[in-house]
């Protein structure tokens, strides 16, 4: 009996070290596609304050180094683009729905900064305010906030894959409390029903050799 409940124990425990290795990789999994989305959402807000920044000053030289750091993070965001997707998997669809979203919003938005910065290095600074303030901005907050909804998404996950882990290696372990349990109390009333048992028997027998 007890050489049972052992064997119970460590398959249980083999089976609790599995779920945690798995957690382990879920979690890291998680926690590379979070990261990527964090690094999206605040390279969009980098790129945008460097053309704010490229539009309002009037030293050409500064215009030209914020430029140069658009087209910087625009290029390290892109990179970041192709990361969470490769990092999220095509099992992930519901956050690759929400990331080809963000994608579309961003081709839009990256087509009114190219204008925007064309009129800037034309010198039509005016006319490049103007789209900066009527397009630009409006575009941009569509933009932001898919890059919103993809980081509140993996959040989400993060945490539901989180509550599902701990749920299984809770229901793991009672299972296994349960059956330790059942395998005590099956291994100590196993004699006293055998004897039960065999008492009847014994009675039965003696009875039909007696005639009775």
């Amino acid at each position: 009996m007890v050489t049972i409940v052992l064997c119970v124990g460590r398959l249980a425990y083999g089976v609790i070290t599995l779920v945690q290795r798995q957690a382990a990789l879920m979690q890291a999994q998680t926690v590379q596609t979070l990261t990527y989305a964090a690094a999206i959402n605040s390279d969009q807000a980098e790129a945008y304050a460097r053309t704010l920044l490229a539009l309002h000053t009037s030293d050409p030289v500064k215009r030209e180094e914020y430029l140069t750091q658009v087209e910087d993070y625009s290029r390290q965001l892109s990179e970041n683009l192709r990361n969470y997707r490769l990092a999220a998997g095509a099992a992930d669809s519901p956050s690759l729905t929400l990331l080809d979203k963000l994608v579309v919003s961003r081709q839009k938005y990256v087509a009114i900064r190219s204008e925007v910065i064309a009129l800037i290095n034309q010198k039509q600074i005016p006319a490049a305010q103007q789209m900066a303030d009527r397009q630009l901005w409006p575009t941009y907050q569509d933009y932001t906030a898919a890059g919103d909804a993809l980081f509140a998404n993996n959040v989400t996950v993060n945490q539901q894959r989180v509550e599902e882990i701990h749920r299984q290696i809770r229901l793991i372990k009672y299972a296994t409390i349960g059956l330790c349990i059942f395998v005590f109390l099956a291994g100590a009333t196993a004699p006293f029903l055998f004897l039960v048992g065999l008492e009847r028997w014994v009675s039965g027998r003696a009875n039909l050799d007696s005639g009775i």
